[in-house]
């Protein structure tokens, strides 16, 4: 049996990556010219989904394709949906995204949502795919960093 040894430089990195508060991605969270919340500018900038802010109104739920412009309907393929903290625009989560939202168009078929406790600490974060399936994960904030589980 051959014997796995690991360099405990190795794991005090990864401890302290896995532990290292969230730091911005995207920019701060401001209104555009159509009164849309974005994060950050340009290619790379998530918009807001209005109707997922939390009750603290600290947090936000946000879509973005990383190498495209927040206001042109995404590429499929590198879509993200993001959990973001809203005064500084840092990713506290990812995941693969499904829907979007841009002026005048839509996701086909899909639906998202988000179920917030009353103190935002706790999320439910729901894509509905015309109700043939669904998708949740489940989000417990700590305001830097989010313990996360799919259902």
């Amino acid at each position: 049996m051959q014997k796995i040894r690991i360099s405990p430089l190795v794991v005090g990195f990864l401890v302290v990556a896995a532990f290292s508060p969230a730091t911005a991605e995207t920019g701060p969270c401001r209104p555009d010219k159509d009164g849309v919340l974005r994060c950050g500018e340009g290619a790379g900038a998530a918009s807001v989904f209005e109707r997922m802010i939390s009750p603290s109104k600290r947090l936000a739920f946000a879509w973005r394709s990383p190498g495209g412009s927040p206001t042109e309907v995404p590429d499929p393929d590198t879509l993200e949906v993001l959990l973001i903290r809203l005064s500084d625009g840092a990713v506290l989560w990812r995941a693969h995204g499904e829907y979007w939202e841009v002026p005048g168009h839509l996701a086909n078929h899909v639906d998202e949502s988000a179920a917030w406790s009353p103190n935002s600490r706790f999320v439910v974060e729901m894509t509905n795919f015309s109700g043939k399936r669904a998708i949740f994960d489940s989000l417990r904030s700590e305001q830097t960093t989010m313990c996360a589980f799919s259902i």
